[in-house]
């Protein structure tokens, strides 16, 4: 076994043959076939080699993406070799040495390439310095590989020592998933997230081709939607957005910030949606769920599940609170909103 080996099997999916016959050589459990939503994601380890590999279904890359559930019941879905730890130093105070013969590097950096050698090694990769509240935590070096594969180290920050080794499936950042736009997420979700993707189409925030731009979007869900799925492709991801400052932050921001006592500082985005619809009283009470708690619960899924769409004036004003709060989210740095 060597790292070429293990390269050539990121991104296969569990039941390939030849991910199936290499586990088997190896002497090591049986892929999963499928992997349900609670799972997320199963892990095989080598503990012979110190080897670790994950499997998961969701995967953040156009080549395996929307995920696909073989009975159709967006419970169980089939799942890919995305990740393989080659190395990771033992954190116990007797610290053992990685038990990979030599050959398994061949060709290859190790546990013990240098900074340098491993700068050398990998021409073109991203260096990086993490640190958390201005303390140094470490430094990252990626480097693709190929158009699949990702190679990622950890060090020391001073650089002294490799603490960790890792291939990995490349991904983007998913902001908005397919579920958003089919609605999947239930009816608000599905509304705001149409007058969200005219909210970046407007603003020239989305990168798209030249036709795309050319085309005109009203305030019809349908259209909208259509849109998306053309050009888009049914996701918000990182890729699909310009480099302006503070909007893939914001974008994050405002799927979980909630004050619900305070409409000013309130910017979850299905909060600003029911404000505009001017149904924030009704959205209130039923969140009180007061008497049978399973009734109470009905009821509010029943109103969220039949929610209307907005109504070009709602529409307006609701894309208007999102470029006012987008402006106030501005004003707040980074580091100090997140802390890092």
């Amino acid at each position: 076994m060597k790292v070429d080996d293990i390269i050539g099997l990121i991104g296969l999916k569990s039941t390939a043959p030849e991910l199936l016959q290499f586990f088997a050589a190896a002497d090591l459990d049986t892929p999963p076939q499928l992997i349900t939503a609670n799972q997320g994601n199963q892990s095989i380890k080598d503990k012979q080699r110190k080897l670790d590999f994950q499997f998961k279904f969701n995967i953040i890359n156009e080549k395996f993406y929307p995920p696909v559930s073989p009975k159709k019941d967006n419970y169980r879905f089939e799942c890919y070799l995305t990740q393989a730890t080659l190395f990771s130093e033992d954190s116990s105070k007797k610290k053992k040495a990685d038990p990979k013969p030599a050959d398994f590097w061949l060709g290859f950096i190790n546990p013990q390439s240098s900074y340098d050698q491993c700068l050398a090694a990998l021409p073109g990769a991203t260096v990086s310095d993490q640190t958390y509240k201005g303390e140094p935590l470490h430094t990252i070096i990626s480097k693709k590989l190929n158009g699949l594969v990702e190679l990622t180290l950890w060090l020391e920050p001073d650089h002294s020592r490799i603490t960790t080794m890792e291939l990995s499936l490349i991904e983007d950042w998913e902001l908005y998933g397919h579920l958003y736009f089919n609605g999947g997420l239930g009816a608000i979700e599905q509304s705001y997230i149409a007058l969200l993707v005219k909210w970046l189409f407007d603003r020239k925030y989305l990168l798209l081709p030249d036709e795309a731009y050319r085309e005109t979007l009203n305030f019809d869900k349908a259209v909208l939607l259509e849109f998306s799925a053309k050009y888009l492709k049914n996701h918000i991801w990182k890729t699909q957005l310009i480099d302006a400052p503070f909007l893939r932050y914001f974008l994050s921001h405002i799927r979980t910030n909630k004050n619900i006592e305070d409409a000013q500082k309130d910017m979850f985005i299905d909060h600003l949606y029911i404000r505009a619809a001017e149904k924030w009283a009704d959205y209130k009470a039923l969140n009180k769920r007061d008497g049978n708690y399973s009734e109470a619960t009905k009821a509010l899924n029943d109103f969220k599940n039949n929610f209307p769409f907005l109504d070009e004036a709602q529409s307006k004003a609701f894309m208007q609170r999102l470029s006012s709060l987008f402006e106030d989210f501005k004003q707040v740095p980074i580091k100090e909103r997140y802390g890092v």
